[in-house]
């Protein structure tokens, strides 16, 4: 599985299917991230993904060139760092709407 997140879609992939998703309101994308936010964690993820190497760093997250193993095809993979977040003063905010 993956995804991608562009101004107001967001495109879901699973092996060689996909699936694009539009949004016209901050409202609608807002809903998405309701729905997400307690299915979406790193479970698994060194199962899945081999790192290649770091490609980018924000305050709250690193991007990451990484291998999907199932099919050798690459992807950008952002992890976030909670600790770093949730020490700032609105950290927790902030990383939500990065998200």
């Amino acid at each position: 599985y993956g995804f991608t997140v562009a101004p107001s879609t967001v495109t879901f992939e699973k092996q060689e299917e996909r699936a694009q998703y539009s949004f016209k309101s901050e409202s609608d994308l807002q809903a998405l991230r309701e729905i997400l936010k307690g299915k979406l964690n790193q479970r698994g993820f060194h199962e899945q993904f081999k790192p290649k190497k770091k490609i980018g760093k924000g305050n709250f997250a690193s991007v990451y060139l990484a291998e999907k193993l199932e099919s050798g095809k690459n992807f950008a993979v952002k992890a976030f760092s909670k600790e770093a977040a949730y020490s700032e003063d609105k950290g927790k905010e902030c990383l939500i709407k990065e998200i």
